[in-house]
Parts: structure tokens; sequence; C-alpha cells
């Protein structure tokens, strides 16, 4: 099963979506930031929502040429971070930055799954 990602905002400035998906997934790409309307560059997390069985974890990270981790999520049921004091966690990536971001099973517990909502500032748009 691949991760249904449901666009719940794609505006001038921000990004919300929401992820239903299983551990066992291969990578998604939850954000393809050549896709957003207006595209851009980067994109900085703004805040993160999730729930998860007590016994996973998922890896959200950077896309790059070797993946950067953003945050590792444990299980929890309705977990929130917000990091609206630090306009965001902004994309570190090095080599091979593409500026996506990627969801990852990060643990053995094959098949769980899991719902995520997440906010994110586009950052550097391109403008034609």
């Amino acid at each position: 099963m691949a991760a249904v990602i449901q666009v719940i905002e794609d505006g001038f400035r921000n990004y919300i979506i929401k992820v239903q998906g299983s551990t066992d997934d291969t990578i998604a790409t939850i954000v393809d930031v050549s896709a957003l309307d207006p595209p851009c560059t980067r994109v900085r997390l703004r805040k993160i929502s999730y729930n998860l069985a007590s016994d996973s974890s998922l890896v959200l990270a950077w896309d790059a040429t070797t993946d950067v981790t953003l945050l590792t999520l444990h299980g929890s049921n309705d977990a929130d971070m917000c990091f609206d004091s630090t306009a965001g966690i902004p994309n570190n990536a090095g080599a091979g930055v593409t500026g996506d971001v990627v969801l990852t099973g990060g643990d053995a517990s094959a098949g769980t799954p899991y719902t995520l909502y997440a906010e994110f500032i586009k950052s550097d748009p391109i403008t034609h």
C-alpha cells in the first residue's frame, strides 16, 4: 500500500497535507516542491500531528543524495509538535538537496497504520 496524501491547502505561503499509510510503505515523497502552486525550492516544517501505534516509528527526512533526518516520529496517540516560535524547521540538507520531503517506516513493526497532518511554509518561491 502506498501512502495516500490529501492536500488540504496549497497556498502562496502554506502547504498543508494529511498523509495516511502503513509503516511498511517504501519511501514516500510527501512534498514535491516543484509541484506546489506556486512552486518553491524548499519548505520549512511548521507543525506536525500524528497518530501511530506505540511500538512503531516513522522517519521524516529532507530529500538529498543522502537523506537528512528531520524528525523520527515515535509511536503515540495524537502527538503534536509546533515550531512556530522558530518560524519552522528549515531544510538543512546539503549535497544533492531537492527540497522535497520524504517519509519512511522507521522500524520493524511492518504494516502498522499511521495518520499524520503536516503544515509547511514555502521557502524561496520560484517566480516566473
